[in-house]
């Protein structure tokens, strides 16, 4: 998937192309962009976070983004088509079962999947919350009432909070804010894969733990009385994270943040590959140029170092949240007058010996 921008006042231009699965734009105003976006999103300028959906390749990491003013801005993660899911009709196998709920004892509906138990998977509800009390959230592994994995929604305490029920009550593995509910559909995600749980709210990760208390088991939804309105509720396999970029283009300079789902230590690399070693014939303003058979020209390759002779941070060690960043600057000769670069970060084995991956390439006009 590929989103370009262009000036214009205070705004960024957006074009999407080539990924079914959604991307949300949450800062100064918030877009949720379904699949290929048919012309230009217009964006203002301001502190944004991009976050994507899963994608037949796995779950690309979120990217937060400064977008001045006139800036050009570009965001890419590998192409592929959505997710497949199995979708379940929200209300299948309802039942009235009880559990405990931070500690009070409350009645709330399951909607639990019979049949084979599952090991792992990443299970996927749809809905919209009511009022300002009420909990309501997925299930994973779930034996029986009192053995079960759950991400909460707790709207009256304000909450997130991803839960182990064994025995008559339920222990908080982890806890973090919820936003102010409001009347818009939300998608919980609840993913188990071995020890790992982690807990997705409208594309965002918002809490992981390691734990293996419970390890198969099937899958639905719930709430504590009326605190929800399901739309859906799917199932698929366990999504592993995947790399995404973000370029963010001004006169001169770039900022180049990319979400590389490997290890912290690992080294990044900055890579630029020029679509010709230098200008053949002149171009104009508008960059055109004369329609006059050339010889074939291999791409040129330019990586960073540790001098910094690209921009700041063009080599570098991924820290722990996996976000390797870099500036660009390029002086401005007429051999890159005008010149098209494919932007992405190399990842290298700790010892350097190695190159492990790359980041989706972003295109700079320098």
């Amino acid at each position: 998937m590929l989103v370009m921008g262009t000036i214009e006042a205070q705004h960024a231009e957006w074009f999407v192309r080539g990924s079914e699965a959604k991307t949300r734009l949450v800062g100064v105003t918030t877009q949720v962009l379904e699949g290929v976006a048919p012309g230009p999103v217009m964006m203002a300028a301001g502190d944004y976070e991009v976050h994507f959906g899963a994608n037949a390749l796995g779950k690309p990491g979120s990217l937060p983004l400064q977008v001045p003013a006139g800036a050009v801005v570009q965001i890419a993660n590998e192409p592929a088509a959505a997710a497949a899911m199995q979708e379940i009709a929200a209300d299948d196998a309802r039942r009235e079962v009880t559990a405990s709920v931070e500690g009070a004892k409350v009645p709330w509906q399951a909607s639990c999947v019979p049949g084979p138990e599952e090991r792992d998977c990443r299970v996927i509800a749809r809905g919209v919350p009511i009022g300002s009390t009420g909990a309501f959230g997925v299930i994973a592994r779930w034996i029986d009432r009192n053995q079960h994995y759950r991400f909460v929604w707790d709207l009256g305490r304000r909450e997130l909070r991803l839960e182990r029920q064994l025995g008559a009550d339920a222990y908080v593995l982890a806890r973090a804010p919820a936003p102010v509910a409001d009347d818009q559909p939300h998608e919980l995600a609840l993913q188990v894969a071995g020890f790992r749980v982690q807990a997705f709210l409208d594309d965002v990760l918002v809490v992981q733990v390691l734990d293996g208390a419970i390890g198969r088991g099937g899958f639905g939804c719930w709430s504590s009385g009326d605190a929800v309105r399901w739309q859906s509720l799917a199932s698929t396999s366990p999504v592993p994270a995947v790399a995404s970029s973000a370029l963010v283009g001004e006169v001169g300079e770039a900022r180049l943040v990319t979400a590389t789902a490997v290890a912290a230590g690992h080294l990044h690399v900055l890579q630029l590959r020029l679509d010709r070693p230098h200008a053949l014939i002149p171009r104009s303003e508008e960059g055109s140029e004369l329609w006059l058979l050339q010889r074939p020209a291999e791409p040129v390759v330019m990586l960073g170092d540790w001098r910094g002779s690209l921009g700041a941070g063009s080599i570098g060690e991924v820290p722990r949240n996996g976000l390797a960043k870099a500036e660009l600057h390029w002086p401005l000769l007429p051999g890159l007058r005008l010149q098209t670069a494919l932007v992405a970060m190399l990842i290298v084995s700790a010892n350097g010996e190695q190159i492990v991956s790359r980041t989706p390439p972003v295109p700079l006009r320098m």
